[in-house]
């Protein structure tokens, strides 16, 4: 197959709203990592999938062949855009559009290091671990508030359609809280796992329903 092209995503700063939309949203959380297995804090860093990590890639992707998609977006980190590439080997008239806006949390100083290090410091702070700004990093509310920008944009540029976006478990779980009005206290209970595909059909930016949630079917 040939190789999937590659262009790069950037807000509007001023987009041009509906009223009402109708769009099919496809969201899946990137294939495993090393790091995701030795619990590692990755945020920005650029860290690869392992084997078993392009294995669940080649698994989504066969579960997601029949779908019509029209668009297709992906945080621009390797683990990110790979697991994407997978998916459209059965959709390649696609172009994947990458971006930052779709990282996960920057942990500045605390990437690359064990996640244990980040959590201990969080505790022994004054502050909800939603509200800490690591250093050189951003907090999950910013999170949260690019990951919504994101989304607003993406409902009124692709009205009557299907869109596919592979990010990571942050921003997932951010969107989720958002859409379903949950509080960061909760955000424990809507993490995906690796791969994990949820499907939202979306009519309004109020009216909106899950058909499917962090299901990993493909991989059993």
């Amino acid at each position: 197959m040939t190789g999937v092209r590659i262009a790069t995503f950037q807000l509007c700063e001023s987009p041009r709203y509906r009223i009402h939309f109708n769009m099919k949203l496809i969201l899946v959380r990137h294939g495993e990592t090393k790091e995701n297995i030795n619990h590692i804090t990755q945020g920005h860093s650029n860290s690869q999938l392992n084997e078993a990590g392009k294995v669940q890639a080649q698994k989504v992707a066969k579960r997601l062949e029949n779908e019509k998609i029209n668009a297709a977006y992906s945080s621009d980190l390797d683990r990110c855009v790979s697991t994407a590439k997978e998916i459209l080997k059965y959709h390649p008239s696609l172009m994947l559009h990458t971006t930052p806006i779709l990282r996960e949390q920057g942990k500045g100083i605390f990437e690359g290091k064990p996640g244990s290090i980040l959590h201990k410091v969080i505790s022994k702070s004054d502050q909800q671990w939603y509200d800490y700004l690591p250093d050189g990093g951003e907090t999950m509310r910013q999170v949260q508030e690019r990951t919504k920008k994101f989304f607003e944009q993406l409902i009124i540029t692709h009205n009557d359609e299907t869109v596919l976006v592979v990010t990571h478990g942050g921003p997932l779980v951010c969107l989720f809280l958002l859409l379903l009005g949950k509080s960061f206290k909760e955000y424990k209970g809507y993490q995906p796992d690796n791969t994990a595909v949820t499907i939202l059909d979306i009519k309004s930016l109020e009216n909106h329903q899950f058909l499917v949630l962090n299901d990993v079917k493909h991989l059993k």
